[in-house]
């Protein structure tokens, strides 16, 4: 995770935040509803930082199930196994899900195309409509660079809305 610009926000990023950190950074005048930026000034936020720790700590699941321990980032691996299988729906009671749609690019950082193509097949085994693009040569949130009737747009977003609104109208009509 290291390289060019991305030194500076790492140098930055506390490996053992305290709890006065986390209070500025989720407590103290969040940001809500503004524009996102891609500047490293934005990435130096308290925010961003903290999620940025979350990640490097390897305990997103940890806090996704126990929340702050006393103030504190919970310890990796502290979280019960059974409440962490909970967070993936891959594990969890999908007798209720809706039809889903997945998109990923082959060269995703963040996720491996595998975990889609095997929650997809999981859905098919329970009847519920799946669909799964894997794009070529992308990376992460790689559609945030299309724009509407562009190529990318046309070949990977378009068929994504078109499946969600599939599903969609065919339910408001039984409403």
């Amino acid at each position: 995770m290291a390289g060019g610009k991305l030194n500076q926000v790492i140098e930055n990023c506390p490996v053992d935040p305290t709890p006065e950190f986390i209070k500025s950074a989720m407590f103290d005048s969040p940001r809500t509803n503004t524009q996102a930026t891609i500047s490293v000034e934005a990435f130096m936020q308290p925010r961003s930082l903290l999620g940025l720790s979350i990640f490097l700590n390897e305990v997103i699941a940890d806090f996704l199930v126990l929340g702050l321990v006393d103030g504190k980032l919970p310890k990796k691996g502290s979280a019960p196994e059974d409440k962490v299988k909970f967070l993936s729906a891959f594990f969890g009671d999908l007798s209720d899900w809706p039809p889903t749609f997945q998109m990923v690019g082959d060269s995703d950082e963040a996720w491996d195309a595998s975990q889609l193509t095997s929650l997809h097949d999981k859905l098919r085994k329970h009847n519920i409509p799946s669909g799964v693009l894997v794009v070529p040569e992308k990376s992460h949130a790689f559609e945030n660079m299309s724009k509407i009737g562009d190529q990318l747009h046309l070949r990977y977003i378009q068929p994504a809305c078109e499946f969600v609104t599939r599903y969609a109208m065919k339910n408001s009509e039984g409403k």
